[in-house]
């Protein structure tokens, strides 16, 4: 299962960690620049323990850990992370400094991306909103909803997660 902490969205960078983890007693913070030393120390933590884990993918990429999740210890290793019950601060071990700045750099790109975005996605949703006819849009939703919900159900020992997903 994978799961993100962080999305840029139209009111720029959410930080999810809270929501996407539940069931967890302990959370280590892992203190590093590269989001490949993470990826790399947490590929290598789940590689050891042999058990089930949940993954936090990294913001910006499809297949970087930013975290991962053991439910059977109930514990959680997550990047960047500002309430960690525990600290592991890796770049003690890597000299990372170089790296830091050219990511530094590559986040602050990405935002004055995501703000130009957003201005463009505000112009246009004014043109938009002005033309939509949303009672139409509501009825259309209602019509497909009440289509792919039946009144069948299952009897089981479901267990449910609220996650926020950016």
């Amino acid at each position: 299962m994978f799961f993100y902490t962080r999305a840029f969205t139209s009111q720029g960078l959410w930080d999810f960690t809270k929501d996407n983890i539940a069931d967890v007693t302990s959370v280590v913070g892992i203190n590093c620049i590269s989001p490949y030393v993470t990826d790399w120390v947490l590929a290598s933590f789940a590689k050891e323990l042999k058990e089930d884990y949940h993954t936090i993918i990294a913001p910006g990429t499809k297949d970087l850990k930013a975290g991962i999740v053991l439910e059977s210890r109930q514990r959680a290793f997550v990047a960047n992370v500002t309430d960690a019950t525990e600290k592991l601060d890796l770049d003690k071990y890597f000299n990372l400094q170089a790296v830091g700045e050219k990511s530094r750099k590559k986040w602050e790109e990405m935002e004055l991306f995501y703000k130009k975005a957003k201005l463009v996605h505000d112009e246009w949703e004014r043109v938009y909103i002005n033309n939509m006819d949303f009672p139409r849009l509501d009825a259309f939703c209602v019509n497909t909803i009440q289509s792919l919900v039946t009144e069948e159900s299952t009897e089981g020992n479901a267990k449910v997660y609220k996650r926020f997903f950016g």
